[in-house]
C-alpha cells in the first residue's frame, strides 16, 4: 500500500492521522464534528490490515483495537455517537482521543503509548502487592537454595578431608611398612 519508507517510520499516531485524511473509501474517517474517527472493522481489515504492504505491524482488526487502547483512544458508546455508527452500520465504530483531531497535527506529540505508570492507583497497588509478594517468596527460595549449596560445600569439604586424610595415612603407612621390611630383612 505504502512503499515510502519515511512513512513506514513514522510512530503509530502519525500514520493513523495520515489514512484518516487520506482515505477515500470509509474505511476509516474523520466523525462530523471532527473530535472522533469513525472505522468501519471489515473495510479497514480489507483495505490496511490485509494489503501485502501494509502500514501497520498487525494483520489482525483485534491487535489494531488493542493498539488505539494503548495509545489512549476509548470507543464511544454514549447517545453523542456519530450518526454514521448506527445499526444500519454494524461494522462502523468510534474511537476518541482528545489529542487527536482533524486539522490539529500539532496535537500528534501528545498521543503516545501508555505505560505502566499511567495504570489507576488500584491497579498499581494490586500489582505491586503482588510483585512484592512474589519477590519474597522467590527471596525465601533463594535464602533456602543458599543455605542448601552451604551445607553440600561442607559436606564435600568434610569428604575431600577425609580421603586426604586416609590417602595420607596410607603414604605413611607404606613408607612405615617399606621401611620396617628394609629394616627386617637386612
Amino acid at each position: 500500500m505504502y512503499d515510502d519508507c519515511i512513512f513506514l517510520s513514522l510512530r503509530f499516531p502519525q500514520k493513523l492521522w495520515h489514512i484518516v485524511n487520506e482515505c477515500k473509501s470509509g474505511a476509516i474517517q474523520w466523525s462530523v464534528n471532527g473530535n472522533t474517527i469513525l472505522l468501519d472493522y471489515k473495510k479497514f481489515q480489507e483495505q490496511y490490515l490485509d494489503a501485502s504492504n501494509s502500514i501497520f505491524k498487525t494483520k489482525n482488526i483485534t491487535s489494531f483495537i488493542r493498539q488505539l487502547n494503548l495509545y489512549g483512544f476509548r470507543k464511544v458508546t454514549s447517545h453523542n455517537r456519530d450518526p454514521i455508527c448506527n445499526s444500519h452500520n454494524p461494522d462502523v465504530h468510534e474511537f476518541l482521543h482528545e489529542n487527536f483531531r482533524t486539522g490539529r497535527p500539532d496535537l500528534l506529540s501528545r498521543v503516545y503509548r501508555k505505560t505502566a505508570g499511567k495504570l489507576k492507583r488500584s491497579q498499581h497497588i494490586s500489582v505491586k502487592s503482588v510483585t512484592e509478594q512474589d519477590f519474597l517468596s522467590k527471596d525465601s527460595d533463594h535464602v533456602s537454595r543458599l543455605h542448601m549449596c552451604r551445607v553440600n560445600k561442607l559436606k564435600i569439604y568434610q569428604i575431600l578431608f577425609l580421603k586426604i586424610f586416609f590417602f595420607l595415612c596410607i603414604l605413611l603407612y607404606r613408607d612405615i611398612s617399606v621401611t620396617f621390611h628394609f629394616l627386617t630383612f637386612n
